[in-house]
């Protein structure tokens, strides 16, 4: 069962044997993205730059991606971008997909029905649940071969996907999940991106990469796990929202 409340922007969970609470931004300072197509005459051809579609929270993504006025491809386009100019500094995701493959991916959701509310919507993993196709490494330790790929989903990423999300990825965490910091030898540390260039402040855990990622925009909205603060913390100290559903 999938339940949806909107906030800015959407956070979804399953109930299920597994729950998929999100992080999702805060935007109440900025003004709303609801007049970017006002006027389809005035936007030639409806082309947005990659920032102003980065810019949008995951509701009005899924409203424009609906109505065709951006598309899956290009959302992809926009997010890769975005990736790669901040997360060598970040290191927030982990394990990223080839471009080629998710485009590939991208280009599919455009040509088939929509299949749900996050049709087309690229999301990351936190690095201790399972995705067909991705290596857990379980944040980097050194108990598990970190060359292996699933050979399945766990049943809520699995939900995700059937709902049209693409997972691009993992994102950091602490080895097994295991502290309020998110580091580790493997994959190094996840950077809060509200500190100076010359201080490094932490990310929080053990969802981290999920905070940040969504933080820096690099993703509308993340999965994350919370048995102490796991996801809240993160939340906290990157200026975001998280959603802690009871079991």
């Amino acid at each position: 069962v999938a339940l949806a409340m909107k906030f800015n922007s959407l956070a979804l969970f399953l109930a299920n044997q597994k729950t998929a609470p999100f992080l999702y931004p805060l935007y109440t300072s900025e003004p709303s993205t609801h007049t970017l197509f006002e006027s389809k005459t005035n936007m030639a051809l409806n082309v947005m730059r990659n920032d102003e579609i980065m810019s949008l929270d995951a509701s009005n993504l899924s409203t424009f991606m609906e109505s065709g006025d951006i598309t899956a491809v290009q959302l992809m386009q926009a997010t890769l971008a975005r990736v790669h100019q901040l997360n060598p500094t970040y290191r927030a995701i982990i394990n990223l997909a080839p471009d080629d493959v998710l485009l590939e991916k991208a280009q599919q959701a455009d040509e088939s029905p929509r299949r749900g509310w996050l049709h087309g919507i690229p999301i990351a993993i936190k690095d201790l649940s399972n995705v067909k196709d991705f290596p857990t490494t379980l944040g980097g330790s050194p108990l598990v071969d970190h060359d292996v790929v699933s050979d399945t989903s766990d049943d809520f990423c699995q939900h995700l996907m059937d709902a049209g999300a693409i997972v691009i990825g993992k994102t950091n965490t602490p080895e097994h999940g295991l502290g309020s910091h998110t580091f580790n030898s493997k994959w190094g540390t996840t950077i809060n991106p509200y500190c100076s260039s010359h201080e490094y402040k932490t990310a929080g855990g053990s969802s981290g990469g999920a905070a940040v990622a969504v933080a820096t925009r690099m993703l509308c909205l993340a999965d994350g796990s919370d048995m102490m603060g796991s996801l809240r913390n993160p939340a906290a100290w990157n200026n975001i929202y998280s959603h802690r559903p009871t079991s």
